[in-house]
């Protein structure tokens, strides 16, 4: 189902509700009526809001939590995965969703637990893709022209302009400005409470959710046409982490701090489910000394080298990627390991992958012990 079917089915219909001001919100003793509600201000619920006016509707409510937008995806190294895309093809790369996918396949991805479970949700992303970077250079987001390497055979990860690490900012302002243009109303420093039903029965449809403003006001918003929970995961709330993530209680998250888990919560709440998958926390590598706490995950997936723990040996594949080799890490209790390469691997690589070890250095290697 493309995205735009997806939101017709809920608002296929001609709108003409009025404008609710935003005196009302900022009172907080009001209830307000929009046809989508949007709870959550990061880079899925931008392209949720702005998908929702393009397909019909005339009121859609953007609520996040913190006091700007973006989110864990403002903080993200800026690269969206895909194969068959244009840009590769402009580039030179030959790739296609069906190379993409079997060699996703034969890495490793069949071996998790949600695909095994449900793999036409993930052959749908993959087959959406393509269209999906198209759909977003259309908002005004833009990447660079060359794709970079990553786990795979082919160079697919797609980097919001000007590059790894600083792309996502850009990326947020040009979905916000996006946002704006079409009349998506935005509040900010407002939190998610509770979700709100038709009824008290178990499978009522959501028609609402009761907010909390940066003031301790309390009101209640109803959607009718939608409430979409774009609220992201849990990676900074303690208690969901030892919940489901045990071996996870104490590991560092460079994340949103503003990430505990509130939409989760209130969506269990009615009786939701919850798919637990490890591989959802996507620890990175930091690199200890010279450039304490900067994240260096990226290189493993292009610069061939090896891992090892303090004894010299190898512990993971490190074609499986940093993700496998940071979960083998803490299950294995190493605080550090090391990264061993030959020096045609640094000349080859020293002006893109491994450029930032030859930035200005800055010591300090206190942070682990």
């Amino acid at each position: 189902m493309q995205r735009r079917q997806f939101f017709k089915i809920s608002a296929g219909v001609a709108f003409s509700l009025s404008s609710i001001p935003m005196t009302a919100i900022a009172a907080g003793n009001s209830d307000i009526r929009t046809n989508v509600l949007v709870l959550g201000g990061g880079m899925a619920g931008l392209c949720a809001a702005i998908s929702a006016k393009q397909s019909g509707a005339s009121k859609v409510l953007l609520v996040e939590k913190g006091g700007f937008l973006g989110g864990h995806s403002i903080l993200s190294g800026s690269g969206y995965w895909i194969g068959g895309t244009k840009i590769q093809k402009k580039a030179g790369i030959d790739d296609s969703l069906e190379i993409n996918w079997q060699d996703s396949l034969e890495r490793g991805l069949k071996l998790n637990r949600f695909l095994k479970r449900d793999t036409g949700v993930a052959r749908l992303v993959y087959e959406q893709g393509p269209k999906d970077l198209d759909w977003l250079e259309s908002l005004g987001v833009k990447f660079t022209d060359q794709p970079a390497q990553a786990i795979g055979n082919r160079k697919r990860v797609h980097y919001f302009a000007p590059g790894y690490r600083v792309g996502s900012p850009q990326a947020i302002k040009a979905l916000q400005a996006k946002a704006e243009s079409l009349g998506v109303e935005i509040i900010l420093n407002t939190n998610l409470v509770s979700l709100i039903t038709e009824s008290e029965k178990r499978n009522a449809r959501v028609i609402g959710a009761i907010l909390e403003n940066n003031k301790g006001n309390k009101y209640a918003i109803y959607a009718d046409h939608g409430v979409i929970l774009a609220t992201g995961g849990f990676a900074n709330g303690k208690e969901m982490v030892e919940k489901y993530h045990p071996y996870l209680k104490g590991v560092k998250s460079h994340g949103s701090k503003l990430n505990v888990g509130e939409g989760i919560k209130a969506a269990t709440a009615l009786g939701a489910n919850v798919i637990v998958e490890h591989y959802g926390f996507g620890m990175n590598m930091l690199f200890v000394g010279t450039h304490s706490n900067v994240s260096i995950g990226q290189p493993l997936v292009e610069v061939p080298l090896i891992i090892v723990n303090k004894n010299g040996q190898r512990f993971q594949d490190e074609t499986r990627g940093y993700l496998a080799v940071n979960h083998k890490m803490v299950e294995n209790k190493f605080k550090l390991a090391y990264w061993i390469l030959d020096s045609k691997a640094v000349k080859k690589y020293k002006d893109t992958s491994l450029k930032i070890f030859f930035e200005k250095h800055r010591s300090d290697a206190s942070e682990i012990k």
